[in-house]
């Protein structure tokens, strides 16, 4: 009878400590699940909670499908967004800028689904934009040069010496006579423009009085011994400088005329001399002949 007795009681104790775990497993399993039709929250006390939508969740939210909502906010201690299955990643970089990662860039598209550009990187130096065709429209090479391009075709380019190069993407950099690199626009091609402003200097040095004017006899020699003008270069000069410095030629060509005009005034001087003594000449025939 005792040992029926004893059984009973431990089989009430196990029963009991049975029905305590249960209970205990019963509320836990309550503070753990959603609450109302479809919706509810996690026990913030369990720190490993995880909700998964339409799949077993991998992460604290994991949903499987498209997420809409009105705004999405990062608290301060958060990275960003990040795309699992293409590898790319927002993330908050400072309080100024959002970091961007990926292994191209940002397409750029319409409602209508039509790519209107890109905001690309190359995964080395090169960084701009491209255009609805993918094909490079703005391009900066890091510590390299920024150039403009249509169709992928470069039709300007700013180096890092700071020359502005058209039509080409180098610059002449010396010559028979010098260097050329620094000159800060080159152009590849033909030039229009309505009007051109040089500053320069101007040759009114010529019209002072002790300027040494060469007469025409040393021109005219100077011409038939070298084949051009005096203190003008020749041909050949200017095709070893690469050119004509049309700053410094246009002085010089002003200097030429404000010459010939000295020369033309002391011709001017010389015949209106001879008119005089001639019409003196004519004064007495004209008395020797009465």
């Amino acid at each position: 009878m005792k040992n029926l007795q004893l059984k009973q009681q431990t089989w009430i104790a196990t029963l009991a400590m049975a029905l305590c775990f249960l209970w205990t497993d019963l509320v836990q399993a309550q503070s753990n699940a959603w609450t109302g039709g479809g919706t509810g929250f996690m026990n913030a006390t369990y720190g490993n909670d995880k909700v998964g939508v339409g799949r077993v969740p991998k992460y604290k939210f994991d949903v499987k499908g498209y997420i809409r909502g009105r705004h999405f906010v990062i608290e301060s201690s958060g990275l960003g967004l990040h795309s699992e299955a293409h590898g790319i990643s927002i993330l908050g970089q400072s309080t100024k800028y959002w970091k961007f990662k990926s292994d191209g860039g940002i397409d750029l598209y319409n409602r209508n689904g039509q790519r209107k550009g890109v905001l690309y990187h190359n995964n080395a130096n090169g960084f701009g934009l491209l255009d609805g065709d993918h094909n490079w429209a703005l391009r900066i090479e890091r510590d390299q040069y920024t150039s403009f391009l249509i169709n992928n075709s470069e039709k300007m380019r700013i180096n890092s010496s700071g020359q502005v190069i058209i039509g080409a993407t180098t610059a002449p950099v010396l010559s028979t006579t010098g260097n050329l690199s620094t000159y800060k626009l080159y152009v590849n091609g033909g030039m229009l423009a309505k009007e051109v402003k040089i500053d320069t200097g101007w040759a009114d040095y010529v019209f002072e009085e002790d300027y040494n004017l060469t007469s025409l006899e040393n021109v005219k020699e100077h011409i038939n011994t070298y084949g051009h003008l005096h203190n003008t270069p020749s041909e050949e000069e200017l095709a070893a400088q690469g050119g004509v410095e049309l700053g410094s030629i246009t002085v010089n060509q002003q200097e030429k005329i404000e010459e010939l005009f000295l020369h033309l005034i002391e011709i001017n001087e010389k015949m209106k001399s001879l008119e005089k003594e001639n019409q003196t000449l004519n004064n007495k025939i004209e008395e020797l002949t009465k």
